[in-house]
């Protein structure tokens, strides 16, 4: 992101405002899903309600990638409420374990 910015910087350095309409866009996305029904002003790094197996979820999660382990304990969920979000080492749930996440299918314009 840091690294778009400065892209984003440079090229709006470079033209004249009046002259010129600038997009910017993505060419596509990834599988991240915010989830739930959360309130105005929560913090999306939390949990977002809770599941059938009376568990919480979180609000973001991916349908693949590294972090399948970090939330299961064989074929049951981790309490989410007990992981600590605030770590660098810490991940969202992915769905299917990949070692990273892949583009999604979505269109971006």
């Amino acid at each position: 992101m840091i690294e778009f910015n400065n892209a984003i910087e440079t090229a709006l350095k470079k033209i004249d405002m009046e002259e010129t309409l600038v997009v910017v866009t993505a060419d596509h996305s990834h599988t991240l899903t915010l989830a739930g029904y959360s309130t105005r002003g929560y913090d999306i790094f939390k949990t977002a309600g809770m599941g059938d197996d009376k568990l919480p979820y979180f609000t973001l999660s991916y349908a693949n990638g590294p972090g399948y382990d970090d939330h299961r304990i064989g074929s049951n969920r981790v309490n989410a409420s007990t992981l600590n979000t605030s770590s660098i080492n810490f991940q969202f749930p992915a769905t299917v374990q990949l070692s990273s996440e892949t583009h999604s299918a979505e269109d971006v314009r």
